[in-house]
């Protein structure tokens, strides 16, 4: 009767005395009993909400656990947070089992030296304790990501650019800035998704000095910025015009089935890439037959721009999507 209720974890010794000279007779045997209760007597569920951890440590807020209990526990109990090694968290908060149960993690430090660790959730009464594992791991974030196109120093870019970069598994957005050669800022966009392709389907000024950053956007660090590149745009009078070429595009409006097709065979690399009306890339199709159908059934309906590239040669249309 020694535990009553409590827990009996751990390492005990057990010292049995006989003070013989009050004693009379012979002292034949004696018998150590140790029994534990039956649990299938006890009908006890623990619930907890987030059931696991994802730290960030340069973000850490507190995180408060909500508790759900089912079953045979007293009125009062007593909840509190362990690590891996049995070490205490915070301070235990005693409750009653029929109310909202919640108690917070206020410091995840002891967890950011590793990749993981374990989080045990105790809940105690006069009948024993009842515990949950929470597996917790931290994330780090790779944001490290390079321009690709235009590259810094590069002359001659189109004045309706297509900004490219690489990307990471870590990344959850970009923001694009672009500054004219007064330093004026001519685009600031969050482009809310995870692409590494944008064209600006505004133009930019001819043979004019332009620089540009993009920022890689994580969960659980901050913003990747990279330098700024200048380019140099093209003049005018050097843009690839449509009409003049051989190259039809049809139906437009379209609904389901794009056409691309030319007249003679593609004298270069050829590529198709349509992007919505924020100049996010939504499409890519190499174009390598003098006719080409490219799928666009799953894109919603809306306008567009399409971009078709061949060498060093390129143009930009605009597209409808109906149904």
């Amino acid at each position: 009767s020694v535990f009553s209720g409590l827990s009996s974890q751990g390492v005990w010794s057990i010292e049995v005395s006989d003070r013989v000279q009050f004693d009379d007779g012979v002292f034949n045997s004696w018998a150590l009993e140790l029994c534990q209760a039956d649990e299938g007597s006890l009908n006890r569920s623990l619930a907890v909400s987030p059931s696991e951890l994802f730290l960030c440590e340069q973000f850490f807020e507190p995180i408060t656990f909500t508790i759900d209990l089912a079953g045979d526990y007293d009125n009062a109990i007593s909840i509190e947070l362990q690590d891996a090694e049995g070490n205490l968290i915070g301070q235990p908060v005693d409750a009653n089992s029929g109310s909202d149960l919640e108690i917070t993690l206020n410091d995840g430090s002891r967890f950011f030296d590793s990749a993981n660790g374990t989080l045990a959730l105790i809940i105690t009464d006069t009948q024993g304790s009842t515990s949950m594992d929470i597996p917790v791991s931290v994330q780090v974030d790779d944001l490290a990501i390079q321009q690709l196109s235009p590259g810094s120093g590069e002359v001659d870019v189109e004045l309706e650019p297509t900004f490219q970069w690489s990307t990471t598994e870590s990344t959850i957005d970009f923001r694009l800035r672009l500054l004219d050669d007064t330093g004026a800022e001519v685009l600031n966009m969050l482009l809310g998704e995870v692409v590494d392709t944008f064209m600006l389907t505004s133009r930019l000024n001819p043979l004019t000095t332009y620089q540009w950053s993009v920022a890689a956007i994580g969960e659980c660090s901050p913003d990747f910025v990279t330098e700024l590149a200048s380019f140099t745009t093209r003049n005018s009078t050097a843009t690839f015009d449509i009409s003049e070429s051989d190259i039809n595009v049809f139906p437009n409006p379209v609904s389901d089935q794009l056409t691309i097709a030319k007249e003679t065979a593609w004298e270069a690399e050829a590529s198709f890439r349509l992007f919505n009306a924020q100049g996010v890339l939504m499409h890519v199709a190499q174009l390598d037959q003098e006719v080409s159908l490219v799928d666009l059934e799953n894109l919603p309906v809306g306008a567009y721009f399409y971009q078709i590239t061949e060498g060093e040669d390129s143009f930009i249309q605009r597209l409808i999507i109906v149904r």
